[in-house]
């Protein structure tokens, strides 16, 4: 049996935005994990999901829902959740390589920070911008890398980009032919 007069303070929790889903009973330490999180049914917090800010976190012991505790209390804490850098979805494209420039921030997933770099190869893409005449036909993969504002991480996407050769119709010529000439 457990008697509620024993349950002990929570500490505060601080997590990243992209830390993943998270069992609230981790954070209980000494005390019993078989309670109830006010708000949270599956005991589950999903920092992603709620996003960067300070969460109440009330968890409940009681004699009315299990019948090894003796009375009943609650203990709260606290989940700040920070910011995490976002880089977004990558994708793949195919372009000729006569084809126009591409601004890669018009292609970042909704939501991503855009204040990060673009590189092919490790070569920093001036100002996002993408001219698949400035490569050899091939396969390209560009990483988009946002850096950490804190202890959370930096993100990246990746991107794959196939620049296919413009089709050749080979050199103009003209040619002059007589209306009378025979064949």
């Amino acid at each position: 049996n457990f008697n509620t007069e024993d349950l002990e303070e929570v500490d505060d929790v601080t997590l990243c935005q992209n830390a993943g889903i998270q069992d609230l009973t981790s954070f209980l330490g000494d005390n019993p994990t078989f309670g109830s999180f006010d708000g949270y049914e599956d005991g589950m917090f999903d920092p992603g999901m709620m996003g960067p800010g300070t969460y109440e976190i009330t968890y409940t012991l009681s004699e009315d829902t299990d019948s090894c505790v003796t009375g009943t209390a609650s203990v709260s804490f606290t989940i700040t959740v920070q910011d995490s850098a976002y880089a977004g979805e990558g994708m793949s494209a195919t372009y000729c390589n006569n084809g126009s420039a591409r601004d890669l921030f018009g292609m970042l997933t909704d939501g991503a920070d855009e204040d990060g770099t673009f590189t092919v190869d490790g070569m920093t893409v001036e100002d996002g911008i993408f001219d698949p005449m400035d490569y050899e036909p091939g396969t390209y993969t560009v990483t988009y890398t946002v850096d950490a504002e804190n202890d959370c991480g930096a993100d990246t996407a990746t991107f794959t980009f196939t620049i296919n050769a413009a089709p050749n119709a080979g050199e103009n010529f003209s040619y002059s032919v007589c209306q009378n000439a025979a064949n």
